[in-house]
This record gives structure tokens, sequence and C-alpha cells, in this order.
């Protein structure tokens, strides 16, 4: 489910890229997938970082 007025941005953002509805909405759970997986990655290497005395 989406929220009409997040829908209707995100419609006039494919429009003007020129890509379809369906591409746009793929595009940003890619996304925010990958920051995720930064974000998981990050606080990884600033536990390690601590754990050894270098945060």
């Amino acid at each position: 489910m989406i929220e009409t007025s997040l829908k209707e941005v995100l419609e006039k953002e494919a429009i003007s890229r020129e890509i379809s509805f369906a591409e746009l909405c793929r595009e940003k759970l890619r996304g925010g997938s990958r920051l995720i997986k930064i974000e998981l990655m990050l606080e990884q290497i600033n536990k390690r970082l601590i754990e050894n005395g270098q945060g």
C-alpha cells in the first residue's frame, strides 16, 4: 500500500525521468536495500575498530 500523495510524487518523478512508475519503484527499493547494507557494514567496521582500541 502507498499513500496517494506519495504515489502522485513518484508518478511525477517517473514522468520527468521518462521511465515507468514500476521501474522507478524498483529503483527506489534497490537503492534502499543498498543503503541498509552499507549502514550494516559501517556498524560492523566501527564495532571492530572499538574492539581493537582504534575507535
